[in-house]
C-alpha cells in the first residue's frame, strides 16, 4: 500500500527545492478556491498552482476524510527515503487543499474540514513532524504546522464558553437533523488522533486529549445515559440550529433515543427487545458485530481516553468491555486499539544506520 500511494495526484514538488513545496514560502498556494484568493497581496503574484501539461487523466481523487495511513509505518520499519517522502506529500496535500483563507495562510490549520477528515489530517501531519528526521529542511516546517493546530484547537475547545460533552464543534461538526446533531463516530475519530498525537510525544497536546476525552467516556458513564446506545450514528446535542449544545449528557440521550428504549432498564433483555431490530441483552447499538460498526469506531477514542487520566476514563473502557457481542478483528484490525498498559512508551525510532541497513534488506530481496 505505501508503494501504491505514489499513484495517487497529490504531488506537489517545489521546483527550486526538490522537496514538498511548503506553505511557509507560498502562503495562498491552494487546490481550491478562485484566482483571486490565491495572489499574495505582500508580493502581487499568483500563487496558483501551474495548469497540469500532457495526460494528466487519473482515476483517483483525493479525499482526507477517508485517507488511510499509507506510509508512515513502511517508513518506520525499512527507513525507505520514498515512504518518508510520500509521508510528507499526503501531509502536506491536507494542508493545501483548503482555501488559504480558510487554513489561516501559512499556518495550514484542519478545523475548516468534516470531523473525520481533520482526523486524518491530523495524524498524517503528526507523523510527519514525528518521523522526519531532525535534520531534515522540513522538520520544523511540520512541527510549526502541528503547534498551530495545537493552538487554534487549544482556543476553541479551551477558551471559557466551550461546550461541555467534549464535541469537536468546527468544520461540518452539526450535519445531522437540520444543525441539531453530530457524528460520535467522526468525532471519535478525532479523539483518538489527539490521543495518537499524544503518544508520539507531543505532550502539548494532552490538555486537549483530556478535554475530547469528555465525549466518550460521557457517553459511557455520565448520569441519565445508557451505554447501550453509547455509539449512535448520530446524536442530538442542541435544540435548534444555531442553539447552545447541551450542558448535559442526559438532555443529549433523551433527545436522541426512542422514550420506549429509554424506559428500559440498561442493558436489560428488555431494552434489547426495545430496538429495531431486536439486539440481544447488553449488545450496543450501532453494528456491535461489525469491524467497522458504530462502537468499533469508538474503541480507539476510548482506548486514548483511558490513557488521558480524565476522571471515569478508565471505568468507560471498562463498561465498554463488558458489552455481550463484540466482533473478530481477525481480519480487519483497523479499530483493535487498546490503552496501553502503564508505564508503557513508544520503542524508540531506528537509528540512521539500522534505517540504512533495513533498506538494505528491503531491496536485496525487492524482485525485478
Amino acid at each position: 500500500m505505501g508503494d501504491l500511494a505514489g499513484s495517487w495526484p497529490i504531488h506537489y514538488r517545489d521546483r527550486g527545492t526538490d522537496r514538498p513545496v511548503s506553505l511557509a514560502d507560498y502562503p495562498y498556494m491552494s487546490l481550491l478556491g478562485n484566482p483571486g484568493d490565491m495572489v499574495n497581496p505582500n508580493t502581487g503574484r499568483s500563487e496558483a498552482f501551474p495548469d497540469c501539461v500532457g495526460d494528466c487523466a487519473t482515476p483517483y481523487y483525493p479525499d482526507s476524510a477517508h485517507q488511510p495511513s499509507l506510509a508512515y509505518l513502511p517508513y518506520v520499519v525499512t527507513g525507505d527515503f520514498y515512504y518518508l517522502e510520500e509521508l510528507q506529500f499526503w501531509a502536506n496535500y491536507n494542508l493545501l487543499e483548503s482555501n488559504p483563507y480558510y487554513r489561516g495562510f501559512e499556518q495550514g490549520l484542519l478545523h475548516w474540514g468534516q470531523i473525520r477528515g481533520q482526523a486524518w489530517a491530523l495524524r498524517a501531519l503528526a507523523e510527519a513532524a514525528y518521523v522526519t528526521p531532525d535534520a531534515h529542511p522540513l522538520k520544523a516546517y511540520f512541527v510549526d504546522r502541528l503547534e498551530y493546530n495545537r493552538a487554534d484547537y487549544a482556543g476553541r475547545f479551551l477558551a471559557p464558553g466551550a461546550n461541555a460533552l467534549g464535541i469537536n464543534p468546527s468544520g461540518y461538526a452539526f450535519a445531522y437533523e437540520n444543525g441539531r446533531g453530530v457524528a460520535p463516530w467522526q468525532d471519535d475519530f478525532f479523539t483518538w488522533a489527539v490521543g495518537y498525537t499524544v503518544d508520539l510525544g507531543f505532550a502539548s497536546w494532552k490538555l486537549l486529549l483530556e478535554y475530547k476525552a469528555r465525549f466518550p467516556v460521557g457517553r459511557m458513564t455520565a448520569p441519565g445515559v445508557c451505554w447501550v446506545s453509547g455509539a449512535p450514528y448520530y446524536l442530538l446535542v442542541r435544540d435548534n440550529s444555531g442553539g447552545a449544545v447541551y450542558g448535559t449528557f442526559a438532555q443529549a440521550y433523551q433527545a436522541t433515543i426512542a422514550p420506549a428504549i429509554r424506559a428500559q432498564p440498561c442493558g436489560s433483555a428488555a431494552m434489547g427487545q426495545a430496538f429495531s431490530p431486536p439486539l440481544q441483552a447488553g449488545e450496543m447499538s450501532g453494528y456491535a458485530s461489525s469491524d467497522a460498526g458504530y462502537p468499533s469506531n469508538m474503541q480507539p477514542a476510548l482506548a486514548v481516553a483511558a490513557q488521558s487520566g480524565i476522571e471515569n476514563g478508565v471505568w468507560a473502557w471498562e463498561v465498554f468491555m463488558t458489552r455481550s457481542v463484540k466482533p473478530s478483528y481477525s481480519e480487519s484490525p483497523a479499530f483493535a486499539i487498546v490503552p496501553r498498559a502503564s508505564g508503557e512508551v513508544p520503542a524508540p525510532l531506528p537509528s540512521q544506520t539500522e534505517r540504512i541497513y533495513l533498506t538494505l534488506i528491503r531491496r536485496s530481496y525487492t524482485l525485478p
